[in-house]
């Protein structure tokens, strides 16, 4: 994100990059950070003030990232591999060969670099919008795992999971942003019926949004 506020690339650039890819025209747009927002599709009723703005770990946490190689800007792809079956990606390999090509695979965020990174974030946020910040923690547990030693799991995900919550916790006291503990919430609620750990069941969206309301009323948003 912090691309899209130091630096800015031409439409002729990004337009087809983002059209190839299936991507939303407005990826690069650093609306986030504008202090004033509208309602998709409802834009004839004008600009409303942010007085919060709610976050969520998981992408930092799970996502992959890729680098444009002549030009350096970043990018997700992941909604153009997730929004069809994989025997279509398979059957359209020129733009397998194609991203290959144009774009390398970015490591993954260390726990401090996401600390460093993220907090930049939650900071240019409450200075730009001066909105309160609200942050989702990412839920540690993978619903029907087995796993319960790590030791011989390979770079084991609800692991990273684990140590951004506790990262991002450390945050939220340094920086003043309500965390909502969507891992404590789901664990008490059960996971036992979700089919991973980003996809729950809608009743479990009750008690995320009863925390969600409290913290709101307790910084007087609402």
């Amino acid at each position: 994100m912090g691309q899209l506020l130091d630096q800015t690339f031409p439409d002729d650039l990004i337009l087809p990059v983002l059209r190839r890819m299936s991507l939303p025209l407005n990826t690069f747009d650093p609306k986030l950070f504008r202090p004033t927002f509208e309602v998709p599709g409802l834009s004839n009723l004008g600009e409303f003030p942010k007085s919060a703005v709610i976050l969520s770990i998981n992408g930092d946490a799970t996502r992959t990232l890729y680098r444009n190689k002549e030009h350096g800007y970043i990018i997700d792809p992941g909604g153009w591999w997730l929004r069809q079956p994989m025997d279509q990606v398979l059957n359209n390999l020129d733009k397998v060969a194609w991203l290959k090509k144009e774009f390398e695979k970015v490591p993954r965020l260390t726990v401090d670099e996401f600390r460093k990174s993220f907090g930049r974030v939650v900071r240019e946020v409450k200075e730009r919008t001066g909105a309160e910040v609200l942050v989702y923690t990412s839920q540690s547990l993978e619903p029907g795992s087995r796993e319960h030693n790590f030791s011989l799991v390979r770079n084991p995900q609800h692991l990273r999971r684990r140590e951004m919550n506790v990262a991002v916790a450390e945050l939220s006291r340094e920086l003043d942003f309500g965390l909502v503990d969507v891992d404590d919430i789901l664990k008490c609620e059960g996971i036992e019926d979700q089919v991973d750990f980003a996809h729950f069941p809608l009743e479990r969206m009750e008690p995320i949004a009863k925390e969600v309301t409290k913290m709101l009323l307790e910084r007087e948003v609402i």
